[in-house]
């Protein structure tokens, strides 16, 4: 129920007041005093998404005649009470527990099981990144989550994680009160506790759908669970680690400063599809990969950097470590890595992905390419980490040319001394350039396991829908602050990719019964001009607003004031 207070304020000493309240369709029910002639009421409105007609007369002259929208209020989770973060947990440890047949029984027609929205975010057909489809994809993803979240306790407080309030924690950002086991559980997993974590989601299982039939569209492991081909973990359970292949990372969260840079890019230039990668690449970084972590690899990292810390920066080696099993897919797509299309059982060495370079059967066969052809094969990986990686600006460089034991490589990134008596930000020397070569190489092509959050299938995570809404948030404020909408957005999307009229996987049923006029789609498949439109901040098929729109991080920022304030 929501309770709120009316008052006429258009004139002094009014006199009787008359009250009419009345929902505007078929839905929404609210109670008042309608015999009060008060000047102040008080109402409670009993269902969320529904539009109410205000009027009020004195006289027998209107004064009044509004029309007002009840919404659930989106908050912060840490700034929720604990009753009502608890009842937050146990309705996502509920979704994540049962299937589809037991869910609807109980629940009803709305309730849809976490199986089938982790299925559709790892769809192979539609890009959720890397496009504009960002911004349509996720907040519709996130509609159809909360509807089934609803389902289950409709008095729920919803909530989102502002990831970024955790940048002041530095390297200690494994320790964030988000992952208590009150909350999502650590993301500081435990090597004899399988990598899972505790807390809620300690029994949380992936999907199996061994032949394909349930989710045709989705990706697979090889041993049959959705996700991804390089991913040959063979646990059934949610694993995450903040640890690539023992070392810890330490690179915590992006700051609220990295918002406001995009957010005054896209003022400057009004370039919608600027302003999805900016998001992509400096906001939503790398929150996947440092929630997936990686283990049983061919090398061991820990030890790496214990040997070589007079000169090895730990943050340089985090930058480094939460891109490997991303590589590892890209040498795969290359054909530089080979993994089994499919393999049962546990046994982590039939069942893995290995190096499809001729001559190199085991790690240690890397050790006998020369240090040129090692380079041949990490020069662009690199200029990536160079160009995209957060924070690599302090440990990276752009050189035009850079000479490897005689061997010029031009226009490339490389690492530069941070540390140790060579520290003069200049670019790395060959040999000590060589040894993290061999490192990386070894374990791009003798990966091990990784945690789910690295694959398309991210939602079978639960922790992935508190950190998402954050960009929902951001587009309400970019939509509702006339200093950015200054006449809409333009669709300026990456060639190839879903066009504003394109199709997309979510239908009409997903937003009954909030399709309203401006649907045009007559198939059962809406496009994306139409889901923008749906998910509007004023669009009776979002179901939330936010708390605030000025706390970004650890930066206060007002969208809605000039630039100058």
């Amino acid at each position: 129920d929501t309770t709120m207070v009316l008052k006429v304020t258009t004139c002094d000493n009014c006199g009787d007041v008359s009250w009419s309240i009345k929902p505007t369709g078929e839905r929404g029910s609210v109670s008042y005093d309608a015999t009060t002639t008060s000047s102040t009421l008080h109402a409670v409105f009993k269902d969320a998404n529904t539009k109410f007609s205000i009027q009020a007369s004195v006289d027998g002259q209107l004064i009044i005649d509004e029309t007002a929208t009840c919404k659930y209020v989106r908050r912060e989770l840490r700034s929720v009470n604990a009753k009502d973060q608890t009842r937050f947990m146990l309705a996502l440890k509920e979704m994540y527990s049962i299937d589809q047949e037991e869910g609807e029984e109980k629940y009803g027609k709305n309730f849809l099981a976490s199986q089938h929205l982790v299925a559709l975010h790892d769809t192979g057909t539609y890009h959720f990144h890397g496009n504009l489809f960002f911004f349509t994809s996720h907040p519709a993803l996130q509609v159809k989550f909360e509807k089934s979240i609803l389902s289950i306790d409709s008095g729920l407080v919803l909530a989102y994680w502002d990831f970024m309030k955790d940048s002041d924690l530095g390297h200690d950002w494994d320790q964030s009160e988000i992952y208590s086991e009150s909350l999502f559980g650590p993301v500081a997993t435990l090597k004899e506790n399988d990598y899972r974590v505790s807390g809620y989601f300690h029994d949380v299982k992936m999907v199996f759908d061994p032949d394909s039939r349930k989710f045709p569209n989705a990706g697979h492991t090889p041993r049959g669970y959705l996700g991804a081909l390089t991913q040959t973990t063979s646990s059934k359970h949610l694993q995450r680690s903040n640890s690539y292949c023992g070392f810890r990372s330490t690179m915590g969260q992006v700051a609220g400063t990295n918002f406001v840079a995009c957010m005054d890019q896209y003022e400057d230039d009004h370039n919608f599809r600027q302003l999805d990668v900016c998001f992509e690449e400096k906001v939503h970084a790398n929150l996947h990969m440092m929630h997936a972590g990686q283990w049983d690899c061919s090398v061991d990292w820990g030890a790496f950097y214990d040997e070589h810390k007079v000169w090895m920066d730990e943050d340089l080696l985090s930058i480094i470590g939460v891109l490997m099993s991303t590589t590892t897919g890209d040498f795969f797509t290359d054909g530089y890595v080979s993994c089994p299309s499919s393999c049962t059982g546990t046994d982590t060495e039939t069942c893995a992905c290995t190096s499809a370079i001729h001559g190199i059967s085991t790690a240690d066969d890397v050790d006998d390419l020369t240090m040129v052809e090692r380079m041949n094969y990490l020069s662009s990986v690199w200029t990536s980490i160079g160009a995209k990686s957060i924070g690599a600006d302090q440990y990276t460089v752009f050189v035009k040319a850079y000479d490897v034991d005689g061997t010029t490589f031009n226009n490339v990134f490389v690492p530069v001394h941070t540390k140790g008596p060579d520290a003069d930000n200049l670019p790395m020397d060959n040999a000590k350039l060589d040894l993290l070569n061999k490192l990386m190489l070894k374990t791009i092509l003798f990966q091990g396991s990784y945690g789910i959050m690295m694959s398309g299938a991210a939602t079978a995570d639960p922790i992935f829908w508190v950190m998402h809404a954050l960009f929902d948030k951001a587009t309400h404020a970019l939509r509702l602050s006339s200093r950015y909408n200054t006449g809409g957005f333009t669709w300026n999307n990456v060639a190839g990719m879903e066009t504003y009229r394109g199709a997309t996987p979510f239908t009409r049923l997903d937003f009954e019964p909030y399709l309203g006029s401006s649907i045009k789609t007559k198939g059962e498949y809406l496009h994306n001009d139409e889901l923008w439109e749906l998910i509007h901040p004023t669009s009776e098929a979002v179901y939330h607003i936010y708390d605030q729109f000025t706390e970004w991080g650890n930066v206060n920022f007002d969208p809605f004031a000039s630039r100058t304030d």
